[in-house]
């Protein structure tokens, strides 16, 4: 980045969290918004025993080694717990282990066709879905190998976010998810996109839209389970990308 290290365009932690906070700054029912993060992203150990695979997921700002890495529940208070019953986030996490980024409670199983809800989920009140570049164990590629815009900078989860949503036309939410996962593997990467959600809606009664088709809340209860007593997993792979 070659921004000033004062300038609010560089992407410091504070500035990335401020970011966020503004974004859904007020929000209002009816009212829509995107995000999206290209980056860096890691794991660290989670001591409130609310990760079933005991990591948090994080994002990697400019200014990690005197400021620290942003988790994924810092995130959802940000940009999550914010939004009000009929306002609408679609989310892009293009960043190693960004899974769970956003700590949605359900995520969608492609093989089951189901949603699963987490055992210790964050409960929220607006309609909010992440697409994310890869499993949260798993890293994310950069470069696109057949480049659309003959380039090869850039992360490979948007280049096939962005050609699946060119190809398709209101696709439901599993039909989008299977075709950027054939964009990935049409280009060689391994890595799996995932989506997760904070409303377990009907996925077939629901087409893809940014604008359109807000769920009202369908959580009884809104808000984070407490947390249980786990040890990590052992497939942390010990840095970010």
């Amino acid at each position: 980045d070659d921004a000033p290290p004062s300038a609010p365009s560089r992407p410091t932690r504070h500035n990335i969290l401020a970011a966020c906070t503004a974004l859904v700054h007020a929000a209002q029912p009816g009212d829509v918004f995107f995000f999206q993060f290209s980056g860096h992203g890691s794991q660290q150990p989670d001591h409130s025993g609310r990760e079933e695979d005991g990591y948090n997921e994080t994002v990697v700002p400019c200014d990690y080694q005197s400021a620290g890495h942003i988790v994924d529940d810092e995130l959802w208070g940000s940009l999550v717990g914010a939004l009000p019953s009929g306002a609408k986030l679609t989310a892009l996490m293009d960043c190693c282990h960004a899974g769970t980024g956003l700590d949605l409670a359900f995520s969608w199983d492609m093989r089951r066709q189901q949603w699963t809800v987490d055992d210790c989920p964050s409960h929220a009140r607006g309609d909010v879905q992440l697409f994310s570049g890869c499993l949260d164990h798993q890293t994310s590629s950069d470069g696109d190998r057949l480049g659309t815009y003959q380039q090869r900078t850039g992360g490979a989860m948007t280049g096939a976010f962005i050609r699946a949503f060119q190809a398709l036309s209101y696709p439901t939410y599993p039909e989008f998810l299977a075709r950027i996962r054939s964009e990935l593997q049409a280009r060689g990467f391994q890595q799996q996109p995932s989506l997760s959600s904070s409303q377990p809606f009907e996925v077939h009664d629901k087409v893809l839209t940014l604008t359109d088709g807000i769920v009202a809340n369908l959580n009884p209860r809104v808000g984070k389970a407490p947390g249980r007593k786990r040890r990590p997993m052992q497939h942390m792979m010990g840095g970010g990308g």
